[in-house]
């Protein structure tokens, strides 16, 4: 077998490997959202397992790769890439711990005068998985400009994070008995901007597979 072709057809399988985990990663993430809005025990037990499974794939995903990188010895552009896909399976692997935490927060009911922030928190999530699929899918087209625009996106997600953080303070000063509460939507808000981060790095991990360049997005 051609040399060429066959180290090819082992990264054509991690990349096929990639997509699973990043639409795993995605499913998860658009679970836990919901769970927000319409809490089911089992629903969250469910994706609360699921991220075992993106465990998994990460863990046979560098493998794969440092099987790559020790029979193949790749070079130059096919050594970045080899190395970009363990950085950025590292990212979806934390984005899948995301998902978990929000679904386990999302267990307790969340008291009416804290109801109206719910939809701008999934709103965020939404935001978030919006720019993780068109960061893989710069990855997939080694597009720089566009890893770059996508990375640009965080910023909306910083400044959500920052309008709904005010607000929720203001309401606990306002009603010190849901200050629990309050805390918690603090911590999904978090979360959901800690997302924004992950997939900027993502995109980050794109232009260093792409032209060899280490550059800071945040």
């Amino acid at each position: 077998m051609d040399l060429r072709k066959h180290f090819d057809d082992r990264v054509a399988k991690t990349d096929a490997i990639l997509k699973e985990m990043t639409k795993e990663v995605c499913l998860l993430l658009k679970g836990a959202c919901k769970l927000l809005n319409n809490y089911n025990s089992e629903r969250a037990e469910q994706l609360i397992q699921d991220d075992k499974k993106i465990d998994a794939f990460e863990m046979s995903i560098d493998d794969g790769c440092f099987q790559l990188i020790a029979t193949e010895q790749p070079v130059a552009g096919d050594l970045r890439r080899i190395v970009a896909i363990t950085k950025i399976t590292a990212d979806l692997e934390r984005i899948g711990d995301i998902g978990r935490y929000v679904a386990r927060y999302a267990k307790k009911e969340v008291p009416e005068n804290f109801a109206e922030y719910i939809p701008r928190l999934i709103s965020m999530g939404e935001h978030g998985i919006n720019m993780l699929q068109n960061a893989m899918a710069t990855f997939w087209s080694m597009d720089v400009e566009e890893a770059r625009a996508v990375a640009s996106q965080d910023d909306t997600l910083d400044e959500m994070h920052q309008g709904l953080r005010r607000e929720i303070i203001r309401s606990m000063k306002n009603d010190p008995e849901h200050i629990k509460n309050g805390q918690r939507l603090l911590e999904l808000s978090r979360l959901m901007e800690l997302l924004g981060d992950h997939v900027t790095t993502v995109c980050e991990w794109v232009i260093f597979a792409t032209n060899g360049k280490h550059i800071d997005l945040n």
